[in-house]
């Protein structure tokens, strides 16, 4: 008697189970109608949430330069400077009256220029033909042009935007060095080899790339910690959030995907700001607190949007 009532509960918990699952299955027209329309109106919520977080990450973009120009830099949220993709001219654009001018005709200028720390002028360098490197300072409303003398080959040259203080790599280890007229002081003293500085417009942090990685430097402590992935082209105003880019490639070589990417440096919170097919988004820069800039390395042109922070 024992084994009999062990065994009947089970029969019976199984036997209730088959029952439930049967009926499951087994659906009036009534209710397959109405799991249908569930079904569906499941699918439409779910596409109308992918379409807004597509819409989300692709604001507004407005050309302000068109197909064939790349690289902006940005100066009062009044002027521009770029170049065509060729890289051997350099134009301005006053985005005010939209007048547009060109300002020199050089080679190699790819990156290679910034404004200088009043917003009258222009920074660029040049190779000759024993490649070496020389600084220029260009006046835009003048058009003169003059040499700068006692520059390291290898000077930042987003240095001259922010400051009388330059920073530079050395040639022989690729470590950091600051400079101030004669007096230079060590930044870095360790294995990595850097590239790609960019100062804060306070003066008192630096970014600087390494390898796959990117660092923030205090340049009063020369302490550094490891910033987000990407990589980083400018400063907010606020001296803590980083516009920058993330570039993808099949072979390691053609750039087959970019998206503009925002970091916190303190939080180290990264936002992806746009996600887009065809266009190669890269080289962002602040236009002012809440607008961004950048170039469309597929087919050219510049272009500008709104961010939040």
């Amino acid at each position: 008697m024992q084994k009999k009532y062990t065994i009947i509960p089970i029969v019976v918990f199984v036997l209730l189970g088959l029952f439930f699952l049967v009926e499951g299955q087994t659906m009036t027209p009534t209710e397959t109608t109405t799991k249908k329309k569930i079904s569906n109106q499941k699918l439409e919520n779910d596409t109308t949430s992918l379409i807004n977080e597509f819409i989300d990450k692709n604001k507004a973009m407005e050309m302000i330069v068109e197909e064939g120009f790349v690289g902006p830099e940005f100066c009062n949220a009044r002027k521009i400077i770029y170049t065509n993709k060729a890289g051997n001219q350099l134009w301005l654009k006053n985005l005010i009256n939209g007048e547009v001018s060109l300002l020199l005709t050089a080679k190699d200028l790819h990156n290679n220029y910034d404004w200088n720390s009043n917003c009258d002028g222009v920074i660029y360098k040049q190779k000759n033909e024993k490649y070496e490197t020389t600084f220029y300072s260009l006046d835009i409303e003048s058009n003169d042009t003059k040499a700068l003398q006692n520059i390291p080959e290898l000077t930042a040259i987003n240095s001259f935007s922010v400051s009388d203080v330059i920073y530079f790599l050395e040639e022989e280890n690729l470590q950091i060095k600051g400079m101030i007229g004669d007096s230079v002081w060590s930044v870095t003293n360790d294995e990595l080899n850097y590239y790609n500085l960019i100062i804060s417009p306070n003066g008192d942090k630096m970014v600087a790339h390494a390898g796959t990685n990117t660092f923030v430097i205090d340049l009063k402590t020369h302490r550094k910690k490891l910033l987000c992935k990407g990589i980083f082209t400018d400063w907010h105003l606020d001296n803590e959030h980083l516009i920058g880019f993330i570039d993808e490639s099949i072979d390691g070589h053609s750039i087959t995907n970019s998206d503009i990417l925002l970091c916190n440096s303190t939080t180290m919170k990264t936002t992806k700001i746009t996600e887009t097919d065809g266009f190669f988004e890269a080289f962002p820069s602040f236009i002012d607190q809440n607008t961004i800039g950048f170039s469309d390395l597929h087919k050219g042109g510049v272009y500008k949007m709104e961010i939040e922070l």
